[in-house]
């Protein structure tokens, strides 16, 4: 995330050198807590916001997820991939939380996720019975 790409409200997410599936940038909208924490990265980096490269972005994940336990390991001592947190998990996780806050629509969190169909919702959007039940008091 560079600093071009920071407006008040919400950032511009570019195609990376990866590209999307749909070859689009888009606008992703920000919480008042994720603008402070944005802007109290200003004056670190003339150009990168986070100052992380995807290589230290990876090792960073690697290394919390180890120390919240989230790393699930065989009786070899190998990581079981089938079990073991992602960082694509946690696109599920925040899926979850937003749309368990019951303040935006099912096309507004396309929208902000990037999904063209909104079956990808269903996809992401994993709430729990316990989830669902507290929504109904």
């Amino acid at each position: 995330l560079t600093w071009n790409n920071v407006h008040p409200r919400h950032v511009k997410i570019e195609i990376d050198k990866v590209g999307r599936k749909k070859k689009t940038g888009r606008d992703v909208p920000l919480s008042k807590k994720a603008v402070r924490i944005i802007l109290k990265m200003k004056g670190f980096d003339a150009k990168s916001v986070f100052c992380l490269t995807p290589q230290t972005l990876d090792a960073r994940f690697r290394t919390v997820r180890e120390n919240q336990k989230l790393t699930i390991r065989d009786a070899k001592g190998e990581i079981d991939k089938a079990k073991t947190f992602t960082f694509h998990d946690s696109r599920h996780t925040a899926a979850t939380w937003i749309g368990l806050k019951g303040k935006i629509t099912t096309m507004q969190m396309c929208a902000m996720f990037g999904w063209t169909d909104p079956k990808m919702a269903l996809k992401y959007f994993n709430p729990s019975a316990a989830n669902i039940a507290e929504l109904l008091d």
